[in-house]
This record gives C-alpha cells, sequence and structure tokens, in this order.
C-alpha cells in the first residue's frame, strides 16, 4: 500500500507540473496565433487598397486614352478653334467643324467635359474624369496651327500643390488636318 501511495503522490505531481507546461504552451499559441491573424488582416488591407490603386489608375488611364483620340479627332476635323481670352475664366475651348457641327470642351480642376451641339442644339456630351489635384490647359491657335491640350496629372491621392510628383502630359493635334488636301484638290481642278 505504501508502495501504491508513493506511486500515486508521484504521479500527481508529475501531473501538477505538466498542467502548468500546458498552461505555457497554450499562451505561447495563442501569441503566435493573434499575431499571425493580426499580420493576416494588415496583408488583406493593404491588398485591397493596392488593387482599388491598380482600378483608379486604370480608370484614369482610358479616361485619358478616350480624351487623346477624341480631342485630336476633333481639331484634325475642325476649321477653326476660339480658345477663351479671360485669364481667370475657365479654359474653354470651342471648335468649329463643317455643317453647323460645334464641339465645345470645358475644362473644370480634374475634370474635362466635350459637348457637342448640331445646329445650335446639344447632340452629346461626354465627361473625361483624372485624379483629383490634377489641372487641365489648352494651348494653342498660332502660326502651325497646333493646338495643344496639357494635363498635369498629381499622384495618386495627392495634390499639385502638396509637393508630390506628378506627370506632365501634353496631347497635340494640328487644326484642319483632315482637310489638307482639299486646298490642294480645288486650285487643280481650276487650272486649265
Amino acid at each position: 500500500m505504501k508502495r501504491f501511495r508513493f506511486a500515486q503522490t508521484r504521479r500527481r505531481a508529475w501531473l501538477a507540473r505538466r498542467a502548468a507546461h500546458s498552461l505555457t504552451e497554450v499562451l505561447v499559441v495563442m501569441t503566435v496565433a493573434s499575431a499571425m491573424i493580426g499580420m493576416s488582416g494588415t496583408m488583406i488591407h493593404r491588398l485591397l487598397a493596392a488593387e482599388h490603386e491598380a482600378t483608379r489608375a486604370a480608370r484614369f488611364a482610358v479616361s485619358l486614352a478616350r480624351l487623346s483620340r477624341t480631342f485630336r479627332a476633333d481639331i484634325h476635323a475642325a476649321r477653326s478653334v476660339e480658345l477663351a481670352d479671360d485669364e481667370n475664366a475657365a479654359p474653354v475651348l470651342v471648335a468649329k467643324l463643317e455643317d453647323g457641327h460645334t464641339i465645345r470642351y470645358e475644362l473644370d480642376a480634374n475634370l474635362a467635359t466635350r459637348i457637342e451641339f448640331k445646329d445650335g442644339s446639344q447632340s452629346h456630351r461626354d465627361v473625361f474624369h483624372f485624379a483629383p489635384g490634377s489641372q487641365l490647359r489648352v494651348r494653342g491657335g498660332g502660326e502651325g496651327k497646333m493646338v495643344r491640350f496639357e494635363l498635369d496629372l498629381a499622384a495618386s491621392g495627392g495634390d499639385l500643390k502638396a509637393g508630390r510628383p506628378s506627370r506632365t502630359l501634353a496631347i497635340e493635334a494640328a487644326l484642319a488636318r483632315d482637310h489638307r488636301f482639299e486646298s490642294e484638290s480645288k486650285q487643280e481642278g481650276q487650272a486649265p
């Protein structure tokens, strides 16, 4: 019986020591698991933010490609272009095409609006969005009849005044390029 009590006491002591080890192991596992869950949450948050930025950049790139294509086509087809003279007024470009068509570009902060008029009434409207903080300008109509659309695109989520890096892009188009052969063909038709 004495031996049985000794074995029982020894077993209880071993279980008591083992229980303390188990508690320490559980605390270590819980600490590691909570750190891993925190890192996983942060990583998911960062991935979603990166995906959002990539989507915005793609949307702005598509908007820029659309604007470039339509602006060049409009200026190439235009007979004349009028620019706003007042520096304080919002930048406006009016391109006059044939058959009573007029196309008006209005620039406001990070938004360019193209409005097409047919015989005085609006027939079509396009809006081109760019990153907040971007600046848009139109210049041209000089000797070379080149019209230049300049964009200072702000970095993502930034403002040009905050000193963040920006990209300056320019879209150039030759005025009345689609009509360049008309005068030559008219002169050839008149010659004997």
